[in-house]
Protein backbone atom coordinates (compact mmCIF):
# COMPACT_ATOMS: atom_id res chain seq x y z
CA UNK A 1 0.00 0.00 0.00
CA UNK A 2 1.48 2.66 -1.06
CA UNK A 3 0.71 6.72 -1.58
CA UNK A 4 2.82 9.44 -2.81
CA UNK A 5 2.54 12.58 -0.09
CA UNK A 6 5.96 13.70 0.08
CA UNK A 7 5.20 16.22 2.73
CA UNK A 8 6.90 17.08 6.15
CA UNK A 9 5.37 15.33 9.55
CA UNK A 10 3.18 17.62 11.26
CA UNK A 11 3.97 17.94 15.06
CA UNK A 12 0.96 20.11 15.76
CA UNK A 13 -1.69 18.58 18.21
CA UNK A 14 -5.05 16.57 16.39
CA UNK A 15 -7.90 18.61 18.09
CA UNK A 16 -11.27 16.95 17.29
CA UNK A 17 -13.60 19.71 16.01
CA UNK A 18 -16.61 18.08 18.02
CA UNK A 19 -14.51 19.38 21.22
CA UNK A 20 -15.01 23.27 20.11
CA UNK A 21 -18.32 23.47 22.29
CA UNK A 22 -21.75 24.22 21.74
CA UNK A 23 -24.39 22.31 19.59
CA UNK A 24 -22.97 20.44 16.23
CA UNK A 25 -24.31 21.97 12.88
CA UNK A 26 -27.30 20.22 11.20
CA UNK A 27 -26.07 17.37 8.80
CA UNK A 28 -24.94 18.67 5.30
CA UNK A 29 -23.25 16.32 3.46
CA UNK A 30 -22.40 19.86 0.66
CA UNK A 31 -19.75 20.72 2.75
CA UNK A 32 -18.22 17.61 2.60
CA UNK A 33 -18.77 18.26 -1.12
CA UNK A 34 -16.99 21.67 -0.53
CA UNK A 35 -13.79 19.90 0.25
CA UNK A 36 -13.66 17.23 -2.08
CA UNK A 37 -14.71 19.48 -5.08
CA UNK A 38 -11.96 21.84 -3.99
CA UNK A 39 -8.91 19.32 -3.10
CA UNK A 40 -9.56 16.11 -5.00
CA UNK A 41 -8.99 15.97 -8.57
CA UNK A 42 -8.43 13.28 -11.00
CA UNK A 43 -4.94 12.74 -12.37
CA UNK A 44 -1.44 10.00 -12.08
CA UNK A 45 0.57 8.93 -9.22
CA UNK A 46 3.51 6.82 -10.58
CA UNK A 47 1.82 6.10 -13.99
CA UNK A 48 -1.37 4.84 -12.09
CA UNK A 49 -4.51 7.36 -13.45
CA UNK A 50 -6.48 7.51 -9.52
CA UNK A 51 -7.87 10.04 -8.22
CA UNK A 52 -5.79 12.70 -6.20
CA UNK A 53 -6.02 14.73 -2.98
CA UNK A 54 -4.19 17.87 -2.30
CA UNK A 55 -3.16 17.40 0.76
CA UNK A 56 -0.82 20.19 1.34
CA UNK A 57 -3.26 22.76 0.38
CA UNK A 58 -6.15 20.77 2.48
CA UNK A 59 -3.36 21.24 5.57
CA UNK A 60 -3.49 24.88 4.90
CA UNK A 61 -6.79 25.29 5.65
CA UNK A 62 -8.55 22.32 6.93
CA UNK A 63 -11.56 24.16 8.23
CA UNK A 64 -13.93 22.76 5.76
CA UNK A 65 -13.04 19.60 6.39
CA UNK A 66 -13.50 20.34 10.09
CA UNK A 67 -17.14 22.06 9.70
CA UNK A 68 -18.08 18.58 8.11
CA UNK A 69 -16.68 16.18 10.69
CA UNK A 70 -18.45 18.67 13.63
CA UNK A 71 -21.48 18.17 12.00
CA UNK A 72 -21.12 13.64 12.54
CA UNK A 73 -20.59 14.65 16.68
CA UNK A 74 -24.08 14.14 17.41
CA UNK A 75 -25.58 12.09 14.57
CA UNK A 76 -27.30 8.89 15.50
CA UNK A 77 -26.99 6.55 12.68
CA UNK A 78 -29.26 4.34 14.21
CA UNK A 79 -32.61 6.50 13.89
CA UNK A 80 -31.66 7.44 10.18
CA UNK A 81 -32.63 5.29 7.63
CA UNK A 82 -30.35 2.73 6.00
CA UNK A 83 -29.40 4.74 2.90
CA UNK A 84 -29.17 7.96 5.01
CA UNK A 85 -26.92 6.32 7.61
CA UNK A 86 -24.79 4.47 5.07
CA UNK A 87 -23.82 7.75 3.02
CA UNK A 88 -23.02 9.51 6.60
CA UNK A 89 -20.53 6.39 7.46
CA UNK A 90 -19.01 6.26 4.02
CA UNK A 91 -18.54 10.34 4.15
CA UNK A 92 -17.29 10.08 7.44
CA UNK A 93 -14.66 7.33 6.77
CA UNK A 94 -13.21 8.85 3.80
CA UNK A 95 -13.46 12.74 5.58
CA UNK A 96 -11.66 10.45 8.50
CA UNK A 97 -9.22 9.28 6.49
CA UNK A 98 -8.63 12.63 4.80
CA UNK A 99 -7.87 14.45 8.18
CA UNK A 100 -6.10 11.88 9.49
CA UNK A 101 -3.28 11.95 6.17
CA UNK A 102 -3.54 15.73 6.66
CA UNK A 103 -3.14 15.47 10.57
CA UNK A 104 0.14 13.06 11.03
CA UNK A 105 0.86 13.84 7.49
CA UNK A 106 3.15 10.69 6.03
CA UNK A 107 5.67 10.85 3.64
CA UNK A 108 4.64 8.11 1.59
CA UNK A 109 1.90 5.43 2.87
CA UNK A 110 -0.34 5.87 5.86
CA UNK A 111 0.97 2.40 6.80
CA UNK A 112 3.64 4.38 7.84
CA UNK A 113 1.52 5.81 10.80
CA UNK A 114 1.20 1.83 12.37
CA UNK A 115 4.27 3.41 14.70
CA UNK A 116 2.88 6.54 15.67
CA UNK A 117 -0.27 6.03 17.38
CA UNK A 118 -0.98 3.96 20.43
CA UNK A 119 -2.95 1.46 18.78
CA UNK A 120 -0.14 0.39 16.97
CA UNK A 121 -2.50 0.72 13.79
CA UNK A 122 -3.89 3.52 12.26
CA UNK A 123 -7.01 1.55 11.35
CA UNK A 124 -7.93 0.88 15.20
CA UNK A 125 -6.78 4.48 16.15
CA UNK A 126 -9.65 5.76 17.36
CA UNK A 127 -9.21 9.72 15.86
CA UNK A 128 -13.10 11.01 15.41
CA UNK A 129 -16.38 11.30 17.46
CA UNK A 130 -19.19 9.64 15.34
CA UNK A 131 -22.58 10.05 17.42
CA UNK A 132 -20.63 10.93 20.49
CA UNK A 133 -18.38 7.76 20.56
CA UNK A 134 -14.54 8.21 19.65
CA UNK A 135 -14.36 6.00 16.24
CA UNK A 136 -11.73 4.10 14.25
CA UNK A 137 -11.73 3.69 10.45
CA UNK A 138 -12.07 -0.18 11.27
CA UNK A 139 -15.01 0.45 13.65
CA UNK A 140 -16.88 2.56 10.72
CA UNK A 141 -15.99 0.22 8.09
CA UNK A 142 -16.35 -2.96 9.81
CA UNK A 143 -18.27 -1.76 12.78
CA UNK A 144 -21.04 -0.20 10.96
CA UNK A 145 -20.98 -0.32 7.79
CA UNK A 146 -20.50 -4.25 6.86
CA UNK A 147 -20.64 -5.98 10.08
CA UNK A 148 -23.23 -3.40 11.63
CA UNK A 149 -24.82 -4.44 7.94
CA UNK A 150 -25.54 -1.02 6.57
CA UNK A 151 -24.36 -1.92 3.15
CA UNK A 152 -25.98 -5.18 3.79
CA UNK A 153 -29.27 -3.15 4.54
CA UNK A 154 -29.43 -1.37 0.96
CA UNK A 155 -28.84 -4.08 -1.42
CA UNK A 156 -24.73 -3.13 -1.95
CA UNK A 157 -22.68 -5.35 0.82
CA UNK A 158 -19.60 -5.87 -2.08
CA UNK A 159 -19.73 -2.69 -3.72
CA UNK A 160 -18.90 -1.55 -0.69
CA UNK A 161 -15.66 -1.48 -0.95
CA UNK A 162 -15.50 0.67 -3.85
CA UNK A 163 -16.84 3.80 -1.54
CA UNK A 164 -14.61 3.54 1.29
CA UNK A 165 -11.03 5.48 0.29
CA UNK A 166 -8.15 4.24 2.61
CA UNK A 167 -5.79 6.80 1.71
CA UNK A 168 -3.54 4.63 -0.46
CA UNK A 169 -3.00 3.74 -4.50
CA UNK A 170 -3.88 0.07 -3.47
CA UNK A 171 -7.67 1.68 -2.69
CA UNK A 172 -10.11 2.54 -4.76
CA UNK A 173 -10.43 6.33 -5.74
CA UNK A 174 -11.52 8.53 -3.95
CA UNK A 175 -14.74 10.17 -4.89
CA UNK A 176 -14.53 13.60 -6.26
CA UNK A 177 -18.14 14.21 -4.81
CA UNK A 178 -19.55 13.06 -1.41
CA UNK A 179 -21.93 9.94 -1.40
CA UNK A 180 -25.42 11.08 -1.22
CA UNK A 181 -28.77 9.04 0.26
CA UNK A 182 -31.06 9.96 -2.80
CA UNK A 183 -27.84 8.79 -5.39
CA UNK A 184 -26.53 6.38 -3.08
CA UNK A 185 -27.18 2.90 -5.47
CA UNK A 186 -26.18 4.67 -8.75
CA UNK A 187 -22.84 6.02 -7.25
CA UNK A 188 -22.30 2.79 -5.59
CA UNK A 189 -23.24 1.02 -8.79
Amino acid sequence: VSCSLGLEQSTAAWTDPCSEGGTAPALDHSVFGEVLRAHVRHGSVTGITTTVANYGALRQDPSRLRAYMRQLCTVDVATLAPRDALAVLINAYNAMLLAIVVHYNPAKSVLELNSRVPEGTIWKHKFMTLGNVRVSPDDVEHGFIRDGGYAARVGMPGEIHAAVNCASLSCPDLQPEPFEPTRLLDQLG
